[in-house]
C-alpha cells in the first residue's frame, strides 16, 4: 500500500500536477490555498515587486506549452522526488509518458498504465498483477492566463521572478522563502528550441515550513514535448479486456492478472 501512496503522488505530479503546479503559482487566492506567511512587525516595509516584463511573457509561454487540453499531443521523461519528511515519497529517475489524441490517451507512470478510450478507463499495475476498469471522463487543469494576470497573482502571493543563464539554457525562478505551500518553482528551457526541459518545485512541509530542510523537492525531467500522438504505438482497451457478454473479462496477455471492475 505505501508503494500505492508513492505511485499516487507521481501520478499528481505529472499527469496532473506539471500543469497543476505551473497554474497553480499565478492563480491564488482560491478557497483551497493558504495565504503566503506576512512578515512579522518590526520587520520593515516590504518594497513592492517589479517583473520584467520579458519574464512575465516567458513564464506564460513555458507554462502554456504544458497544455494537456490539446487535442493532439505527447510528453514524455522522467520523475525525481525527495520527501524528508516520508522516505516513501523518495523514488528518482521513474519515467512518464502522456499522449492525447482527442478525448483519448494513454498514459505510462514507473510500472502503471493508463488507457481512456471514448469514457473508459483501464488502469493496469504491473507490479501487483492488477487491471482496474472504471467510467471516467477527461479532466485537466487549463494553463495560466494573461500576463497581466500572472503578474497581479505573482505579486499577491509575493514571489520574486528572475532567470539564470547557464550553458544553452536558461532557468526562470518565482521564490518566496516564507509561503506556506510552495517556496520556489523554477523552469529551465532551451535557449535556442525555446522548449522546456526541466521543472522544479520546492513544497513547504505542513509540519515545519520555516525549515528549508524539511522542503519536498519535485524535479520532472522532459525529454520529449509534441503537438502530435502515439496512440497506436501503446496498448488499446482490446490489448487489456475484452467482452463477454455483459462482463468485461481479462485478454490472454493479462489471464493471471486480477481483473478490478469499479
Amino acid at each position: 500500500m505505501q508503494r500505492f501512496k508513492h505511485i499516487k503522488t507521481l501520478v499528481l505530479i505529472t499527469f496532473g500536477s506539471m500543469a497543476v503546479v505551473l497554474a497553480w503559482a499565478v492563480q491564488s487566492h482560491s478557497k483551497n490555498q493558504p495565504a503566503p506567511l506576512k512578515k512579522a512587525s518590526g520587520q520593515g516595509k516590504e518594497r513592492p515587486l517589479i517583473y520584467d516584463p520579458a519574464l512575465l511573457a516567458r513564464f506564460q509561454h513555458l507554462t502554456a506549452e504544458l497544455n494537456f487540453n490539446k487535442k493532439h499531443c505527447t510528453y514524455a521523461g522522467s520523475i525525481d522526488m525527495t520527501d524528508p519528511a516520508d522516505s516513501t515519497n523518495t523514488a528518482t529517475g521513474i519515467g512518464f509518458l502522456f499522449s492525447r489524441s482527442g478525448d483519448d490517451y494513454y498514459y505510462k507512470l514507473g510500472n502503471t498504465e493508463t488507457i481512456h478510450r471514448d469514457g473508459l478507463n483501464i488502469f493496469i499495475r504491473h507490479d501487483q498483477r492488477k487491471v482496474v476498469v472504471s467510467k471516467q471522463d477527461i479532466s485537466v487543469h487549463a494553463p495560466v492566463g494573461s500576463t497581466m494576470l500572472i503578474e497581479k497573482n505573482l505579486r499577491d502571493e509575493h514571489y520574486t521572478l528572475t532567470e539564470k543563464k547557464s550553458g544553452a539554457s536558461k532557468t526562470l525562478t518565482i521564490l518566496n522563502e516564507r509561503h506556506l505551500a510552495c517556496k520556489e518553482l523554477t523552469m529551465t528551457y532551451d535557449t535556442v528550441s525555446g522548449k522546456l526541459q526541466k521543472i522544479y518545485a520546492r513544497l513547504t512541509d505542513p509540519g515545519n515550513f520555516l525549515n528549508k530542510n524539511r522542503d519536498r523537492v519535485t524535479q520532472v525531467w522532459i525529454s520529449r514535448m509534441e503537438e502530435t500522438d502515439v496512440l497506436a504505438a501503446y496498448p488499446s482497451v482490446n490489448d487489456v479486456v475484452r467482452r463477454a457478454g455483459e462482463q468485461w473479462a481479462l485478454a490472454p496477455a493479462y489471464a493471471n492478472y486480477e481483473l478490478i471492475i469499479l
